[in-house]
């Protein structure tokens, strides 16, 4: 009868054996993570201006979710915030071998239709880490949208969220919105615009008040202004930090006037406390900066796209909720 048997290996032999099975794996896990390095996703958010002031809370937020997501990521932005600076700021993301790019566009979408058609041609994807255009926050994505995505507020739907909490104490007089951008369609137009069409749907008298980015210029004029029209029981400010339009307040005398804005920062936050700021639009502008990451990395490792935009805001921050919102302001997401 033919019986199989089996020798065990000697110790030498096993020796041999153990080494070369730690070798095979060696390579194997030095393949792997060779391949992962370049394989690695390069993904660029072109902003506005430097990663500081308003724009460190997006820069936040995209390297949290790059650093989550195991992606590299860039942040870059134009010499100047001008429309062509922006575009050849994006032609050079291009260049730099992206996989993805994240426009935090100036003017309207359609603005970097050319651009982003000269990307695709070379395989790159493109969002937007703006909120969709006036009255499309809620639609569903056009599927012929060069953008995959939109993260960000509605803008004009803000305005009229500040409207709407203006009439719930404002009954009659008149309105005041600081623009200091009046040509900045993506942003404080709708803004704006979202404020005094609601206002003057409800028969109460509004205006906007064009300025310059000079907080001083401001100030001067803001206070002049109310001197002027006495009958002025709210001002906005569309665009700019409140300090100035606290000041206007202070120099024209008018304790009583309710102030209202857009955003947050340590003295928004005070004059919230001390009852000087009634209350402010809170974009929520961390999520501008996590989500597009997120996002883009979905689509180039997965093909998700959705349906439609991911709206970040308006929100209102005012005492009701400031004391909970205050330490967040500090740490970099509100």
């Amino acid at each position: 009868m033919d019986i199989d048997t089996y020798t065990a290996p000697s110790n030498r032999r096993r020796s041999l054996l153990g080494r070369l099975s730690i070798l095979i794996v060696g390579l194997a896990c030095a393949t792997a993570v060779a391949s992962a390095e370049e394989q690695r996703l390069k993904i660029v958010h072109v902003g506005v201006a430097a990663p500081t002031g308003f724009f460190a809370y997006l820069n936040k937020g995209a390297e949290d979710a790059a650093r989550e997501l195991g992606v590299e990521f860039t942040y870059v932005f134009p010499s100047n915030s001008t429309l062509p600076a922006q575009v050849e700021t994006i032609t050079a993301a291009m260049a730099s071998g992206a996989d993805g790019i994240i426009i935090n566009g100036i003017g309207d979408d359609k603005a970097y239709y050319d651009v982003i058609e000269q990307g695709k041609a070379q395989g790159i994807a493109f969002g937007s880490a703006l909120g969709p255009q006036a009255g499309k926050g809620t639609e569903l994505r056009d599927p012929n949208d060069p953008f995959l995505f939109h993260v960000g507020a509605d803008e004009y739907a803000g305005g009229v969220l500040i409207a709407k909490k203006l009439l719930e104490t404002i009954k009659s007089g008149h309105v005041v919105v600081g623009n200091p951008q009046p040509g900045d369609s993506a942003t404080c137009q709708p803004r704006a615009a979202g404020v005094v069409d609601t206002l003057k749907a409800a028969n109460i008298s509004a205006e906007v008040q064009e300025l310059t980015l000079d907080p001083g210029q401001i100030a001067e004029t803001m206070a002049n202004y109310l001197r002027a029209h006495s009958d002025t029981k709210a001002m906005v400010s569309a665009c700019s930090p409140i300090a100035p339009y606290l000041e206007a307040k202070e120099r024209a005398e008018r304790s009583d006037l309710a102030l209202a804005g857009w955003d947050l920062d340590e003295t928004g936050v005070a004059a919230i406390k001390a009852g000087k700021l009634n209350f402010t639009i809170d974009q929520q502008q961390y999520w501008r900066g996590y989500m597009p990451v997120l996002l883009m990395a979905h689509y180039l490792k997965y093909g998700l796209v959705p349906a439609n935009a991911f709206l970040t805001g308006p929100a209102i921050v005012d005492q009701s909720n400031i004391e909970k919102v205050a330490p967040l302001v500090s740490k970099g997401y509100r």
